[in-house]
């Protein structure tokens, strides 16, 4: 963990999900997700969406994110290392410099989704589905 990182309870987290949830449906309610910088190392997220949320800088790293929806979302500069993202919607999502080491990303959607050469992923060849245009 980062120094100065701040460590997300899993009822923070399932809060923020929540609020998060409203924001997606109408922008006058609820809050969009902001988990910049936050340690949501090791969570249960499965099935989560966090479309279009913020979490930059993120260490997510051992976190269960199988079949969570963090399209559109920003995940640059974040930690998945020995995440389960098997059959997420990374779709349009920004990744650069996002660390993917170890992860397991079996059916991950990953189209659209923007990278760059710090981006680190695990070896392909996990059926992780990457698009370019």
């Amino acid at each position: 963990m980062k120094m100065g990182m701040i460590k997300v309870t899993q009822a923070e987290v399932n809060e923020a999900v929540r609020l998060h949830g409203l924001w997606l449906e109408d922008s006058k309610t609820g809050k969009r997700a902001n988990l910049n910088g936050r340690d949501l190392s090791g969570l249960d997220l499965r099935g989560v969406d966090l479309r279009r949320a913020g979490l930059e800088s993120a260490n997510l790293s051992n976190a269960d994110l199988r079949s969570a929806d963090l399209s559109d979302a920003d995940l640059s500069f974040s930690n998945f290392s020995d995440a389960n993202l098997s059959y997420a919607y990374l779709n349009s999502a920004d990744l650069r410099s996002a660390d993917f080491s170890g992860a397991y990303l079996r059916h991950a959607l990953l189209d659209g989704a923007t990278y760059s050469s710090k981006t680190i992923f695990p070896a392909l060849g996990d059926n992780m589905i990457l698009k370019e245009d």
